[in-house]
């Protein structure tokens, strides 16, 4: 099967693979798709916004990226939330907007929901505009695994009557998002999806066309009204509306729709089992490894509930079960459902003697339904039957849904009349039990032997703050301080002494300590609050503590990212000088602010504001603790883990060379007057025009030709000693290798289950897509479920894959035994008895990395030590099939063969399937590398290394060992790259990877027939690079505009294409106008670089000499910034969707608005010039088309040459007129 990443969201027929936020992605285009095939072909407008949290923490950044397809069909707008209220209030406001169409989603974690209960309520009783509809997209973290707690949106949604959609997989969000969102169209009710951890960070092959659903509604002619105005007892009539007709309307589309299923109806037996979303994958687990076959409903509609279903799954039972976390919450209504019926006991939270049954906390997997449905199934036990009414007698409190007075209902009770106690104490048999012995013996008595394991603790892997964390600076503190959401909150971990006092909600934490101070004396303490918070929510703790004459010290880390959600700027950002202000405006008494550089905040009113180095940080400290009051000290320093990786080694430095960046350069000659026309300066053709280059054997490196506005000047310095970053080695490829006999049943057993284990941001959940994408290439079913936890920091990982042989596997958590293979990416997290538990003996092998990586404790602790790694392999293999493990110090090999630990995961890979225990292929596992595009050729020679490993060990041993013959095999070929070929190959090459791209390129040809060849080439090469530039729908725009042109022109066909030729290299300039997102995709160029490099005899540092218009208008010249300014340069580059939005930092410049209306100016030129095309004004008219030519530099220079262009352009149309 061929496949591309575009396809899981593109693909309508056969199946994708889609991660829980990529389905909530695909879910807005196939609303969109679906809209389009529409009666009317009306598609509406999306609104998407929340606040990031887990676990939808990726989810903003999953909706940026697809913008460009989101727009495709309807127009979307994503918007960062400040916060969840904000938010929420927005979503309302979509609705007022005059179209009346517009789909709004918002999202946050259910700490979130439960902030905004005021707004949700406001909004369901306004109801939706005549074609819209509002969509909740709750987050649920029930383990807590990054959250600060574990919570719930079910009760906060049930108080505003919001329908709650409870997917119970990855397909099912695409159903019943399709079903949320048209619900909310059709009756003008808020719905909710709740999306539960095991589901959102889970990934599945799922059915291209699973949200192509069949919707019926109850009442055709039913018309919603939208409310503007909600107010006092005009509210009351909303408020009717929304109880009396629309929720009865809600149950009832959910039951027409058949949201609601009952699964094994003929199962017989008196035991039924309630399950909702997630927990109904779990019961299905349990059931299957007991053996046991019962009837099971499956809710997916949680709230309102369809009693008229639940009545008639359990017209044959006498005992339901309802599994549900966290519960009560349905079980309530499922009692009150089955009232006055034939159903004896209805028990969840508390079991037929009212003992604790169903936990109704945390995260309930399916081995804990399994050891507590068995003794239900099977027998034992007694039970007692609790008074209740007469059947027929009337009930109380019908309204409110009480469930009478023969009973308290809070526990599990019986139900309707007593019945017969079973001889053994329990409700009947389950069903088609027969096996359930069998069931036992093969399953719990398994449980019970592993449990029976005595196996020693090993040192926990736990988070770690970051190298180079600004939260380190923070050592210098004497004692604890109040704690934060966030990185921070890594200090309240055992591996960090418990060092923090507190850990609040989000932006809270002065508020708690402004509780405590009236009771302590009011002693001072210092409190960490992120830059994140701080615009979430955190001026009000501020506030709090100021009212309070709070002695405080809120440490105010400004490091420009919210870190453990994915890297996001926090929403309302605003300069440290800005935030300084705001806080004194507050109330505080003084601002401190350490930065490494000093001189940036020289504006500040010094008496209130202090500035400190940062070597003066522990100074800062003790300056503020002693200033009575509250007080703010702002740590200004960038986040370590999202600045682009550390900047290269510096060296020595020999001889510097000045040079210019042939891409970036504009041929302004700018520099020529600046250097007073330097000789070593000199003008060369290319594709692009006439550039400006530098003759270093002329040239004196005075660098006066660097002074001025343009970025393309580049500082290259010798270094000495060592080589920039990593060692490069590029061992010698490795060809073919035999194919190992595939030693797993999975073909008979009909699965093949995977559990990789290792440390967060070392690519194990990255390893797991990729086995997904060749499982699916080879035709098998997959299905995972990781749990990352504080994966960002570090955090534990575990990544369990099932391969399904015919049937899509659906799970949330393994059973323990259950793994066919344990791949252990790390020893110390293989060695985890918890871990441990998941391998099944004789059934599992092990392939595992023999690296020693230290936890945060170990390398905090100096007398702590890593444990014996021979050890720790034994208590492996005393887990697995000792005889069929592979041990590999993965690391090791990494680093000698490509001098990159990054490549240490995809060595043991390789290992694992030349051990004959990877399912898919290895040609779709190489062709899945290449699908992810990230250092294809190497991952791929990472791959065969290590199969290697097992194919041909001696001869890996003689390349390991031979390090002189490496360090020369890899300088031939880091030498190797040459320049590159010009022509159609490397156009294509250009777009590898951009399947628009390239179809655009290919559609050229059809729409240009006959095209001159040379303005063709012309053509296709700046196809490419505003694809680069942008992408294929800037592209796109430009090819339109050029074929009117051409076919315009085809009128005049000995005039060889000036016109044509003119608008294809011009309109592009222009288009394609250097700013800097541009700058800085051109100064990142990979094989410009390599052929910079290659000039060069050694190792070079190059430093970029930069001018942004920020500096200019600070009165602050050129900054040449080194290296590591690379890494920045690429980030910015991904920005690059924002030129030219509102969000575009860089767009309200002079420079950058004249730019974009250079472009449109053009255009307007050139269709005005179309409409006066004859032979008599052609020539006057090519004069026109070429005349931007004349447009070119930067900031000032660009807008004097266009100033005079324009008034050129404007005086011959005038002649022409």
């Amino acid at each position: 099967m061929e496949l591309k990443l575009s396809d899981k969201y593109e693909r309508e027929e056969g199946t994708v693979f889609l991660t829980g936020m990529e389905a909530i992605v695909r879910l807005l285009v196939d609303k969109q798709r679906r809209d389009e095939a529409s009666t009317d072909g009306h598609v509406n407008q999306t609104y998407v916004s929340g606040y990031e949290g887990s676990p939808l923490g990726g989810l903003d950044l999953k909706v940026v990226e697809q913008l460009d397809l989101l727009n495709r069909r309807g127009r979307t707008v994503h918007q960062f939330g400040i916060n969840e209220k904000t938010a929420a209030s927005a979503m309302l406001g979509t609705q007022y907007a005059p179209s009346g169409d517009v789909d709004a989603f918002w999202y946050g974690k259910a700490h979130g929901a439960m902030w905004v209960p005021d707004e949700l309520w406001l909004a369901n009783l306004a109801g939706t505009a005549s074609r819209g509809a509002m969509v909740l997209l709750c987050g649920e973290d029930h383990r807590s695994k990054s959250s600060v707690s574990p919570g719930t949106s079910d009760w906060v949604l049930r108080s505003s009557m919001v329908p709650v959609f409870y997917p119970a997989s990855v397909e099912e969000i695409l159903r019943l998002g399709m079903h949320a969102i048209h619900l909310s169209r059709y009756l003008g009710v808020v719905t909710a999806l709740k999306l539960v951890t095991p589901v959102c960070d889970g990934a599945s092959t799922v059915r291209a066309d699973a949200a192509n659903v069949s919707i019926r509604v109850p009442d055709e002619a039913y018309e919603k009204r939208f409310n503007p105005i909600v107010m006092a007892l005009g509210a009351l009539p909303m408020q009717r509306e929304l109880v009396e007709r629309k929720l009865p309307l809600v149950e009832e589309y959910v039951r027409i729709n058949g949201l609601n299923r009952i699964h094994d109806e003929d199962a017989g037996g008196e035991i039924g089992i309630v399950a909702t979303g997630k927990s109904y994958t779990d019961v299905r687990q349990a059931l299957e490894a007991l053996g046991a076959r019962v009837p099971v409903l499956q809710l997916s509609v949680s709230y309102p509930l369809d009693g008229e279903i639940i009545r008639r799954f359990a017209r044959e039972l006498r005992t339901v079960y309802v599994v549900e976390e966290p519960g009560p919450f349905v079980e309530e209504g499922v009692k009150a459902a089955l009232w006055r019926s034939s159903v004896e006991g209805v028990f969840g939270q508390y079991d037929e003697v009212g003992q604790p049954f169903i936990p109704a906390y945390g995260e309930v997997d399916p081995e804990i339904l399994a050891r507590l449905l068995w003794p239900k199934l099977k027998g034992g036990g007694e039970r007692a039957i609790l008074a209740t009414p007469a059947r027929g007698e009337p009930r109380d409190a019908a309204e409110a849904g009480e469930p009478g007075s023969g009973g308290d209902l809070g526990r599990g009770d019986y139900l309707g009349s007593a019945g017969e106690l079973e001889d053994d104490g329990v409700a009947g048999n389950g069903g088609d039990l027969e096996d359930l012995e069998y069931g036992r013996g093969s399953f719990l008595e398994k449980l019970d032997s592993i449990d029976q394991r005595r196996l020693p603790d090993v040192p926990a892997v736990s988070p770690m703050s970051c190298g180079g964390c600004p939260y380190n600076t923070f050592r210098d503190l004497k004692e604890k301080p109040g704690g934060a959401i966030g990185c921070s909150s890594i200090r309240a971990m055992e591996a960090y002494d418990y060092g923090v006092l507190y850990i609040p909600t989000m932006g809270a934490g002065g508020s708690i300590y402004s509780g405590t101070a009236p009771f302590n004396g009011n002693q001072h303490i210092f409190q960490y609050l992120g830059d994140g918070s701080y615009f979430h929510s955190g001026r009000g703790a501020l506030q709090s503590c100021v009212q309070g004459g709070v002695n405080i010290t809120f440490l105010l880390l400004y490091n420009g990212a919210v870190a453990l959600t994915g890297g996001q700027q926090p929403g309302g950002q605003r300069p440290v000088a800005q935030v300084a202000r705001e806080v004194l405006a507050l109330g505080v008494v003084q601002v401190g602010i350490v930065s490494a550089d000093v001189g940036a905040y020289t504006g500040l009113d010094r008496a209130q504001v202090k500035v400190f180095g940062l070597d003066r940080h522990a100074e800062a400290l003790d300056h503020f603790k002693a200033v009575p009051g509250t007080t703010v000290l702002i740590l200004d320093k960038e986040c370590a883990t999202e600045r682009t990786r550390r900047q290269r080694r510096l060296g020595e430095h020999p001889q510097r060379y000045t040079l210019i960046h042939e891409e970036i350069c504009e041929g302004c000659g700018d520099c020529y007057r600046k250097s007073e026309g330097c000789a070593a300066l000199y003008s060369t053709v290319t594709e692009f025009g006439e550039k400006t280059q530098i003759r270093q054997a002329s040239c004196a490196q005075d660098e006066l030709c660097v002074d001025g506005e343009c970025p393309a000047f580049l500082t290259v310095t010798g270094k000495g000693g060592r080589g920039i970053g990593f060692r490069a080695r590029h061992p010698q490829s490795v060809g073919d290798l035999p194919e190992p006999v595939k030693r797993w049943a999975g073909a008979d057993v009909g699965s093949y289950t995977i559990l990789a284990v290792g440390r967060g941001g070392t690519g194990v959940v990255t390893i797991s897509h990729l086995l997904a994408y060749a499982g699916m290439m080879d035709g098998l079913q997959v299905y995972l479920s990781n749990n990352t936890g504080l994966a960002q920091k570090g955090g534990p990982v575990e990544a369990p894959i099932v391969f399904g042989m015919g049937t899509q596997p659906v799970f949330n958590r393994l059973m323990p035994g259950s793994s066919d293979l344990y791949l252990g990416f790390d020893l110390l997290r293989a060695a985890e008895p918890a871990n441990l538990r998941f391998a099944g003996g004789g059934r599992t092998a092990a392939v595992v990395s023999t690296t020693r990586i230290p936890t945060a404790r170990i390398n905090r602790s100096p007398d702590q030590k890593f444990p014996d790694p021979g050890g720790l392999a034994d208590l492996i293999d005393g887990c697995t099939n000792k005889t069929d493990n592979v041990y590999l110090d993965s690391y090791w090999l990494a680093e000698e063969l490509f001098g990159d630990t990054l490549f240490a995961n995809m060595i043991l890979l390789g290992a694992a399937y030349q051990a004959g225990r990877i399912p898919p292929s290895s040609a779709s596992i190489e062709q899945a590398i290449k699908l992810n595009g990230k250092a294809v050729e190497r991952n791929i020679q990472a791959f065969r290394w290590g199969r290697l490993a097992l194919a041909d060990p001696k001869r890996l041993e003689a390349v390991v060992g031979a390090d002189a013959a490496l360090e020369k095999a890899g300088g031939a070929l880091e030498k190797a790259g040459g320049a590159l070929e010009k022509g159609a190959g490397e156009v294509r090459a250009r777009l590898a990877g951009d399947t628009a791209g390239l179809a655009l390129l290919d559609a050229v040809a059809a729409e240009f027939p006959a095209l001159d060849e040379g303005v063709e080439q012309q053509l296709s090469l700046r196809i490419a690079e505003l694809c680069a530039y942008q992408n294929a729908s800037y592209a796109r725009e430009y090819v339109d505009f050029v074929g009117e042109v051409w076919r315009a022109e085809q009128r005049f066909p000995d005039r060889g294409c000036r016109l044509t030729r003119a608008v294809v290299t011009n309109l592009y300039k222009l288009m394609a106008y250097k700013d800097e997102y541009e700058v800085a995709r051109l100064a990142t160029d990979e094989g410009r670089e390599r052929r910079l490099r290659d000039l060069f005899d050694g190792e070079i540092r190059i430093s970029y000499n930069l001018h942004p218009p920020s500096l200019r208008w600070l009165g602050i010249g050129k900054v040449s910034p080194g290296p590591w300014f690379r890494f920045a340069l690429r980030a910015l580059v991904r920005l690059k969707g924002l030129r030219g939005s509102r969000l575009d930092p860089f767009g309200r410049g002079a420079c950058r608005r004249l730019e974009r209306e250079l472009v449109g100016w053009y255009r307007g030129v050139i269709e005005e010039g179309l409409r006066l095309l004859s032979e008599d004004t052609y020539t006057d008219i090519a004069d026109v088309a070429e005349a931007p030519d004349g447009i070119r530099g930067y900031e000032q220079v660009k807008v004097d040459s266009a100033e005079v262009v324009r008034r050129d352009v404007e005086r011959r149309m005038s002649g022409l007129r």
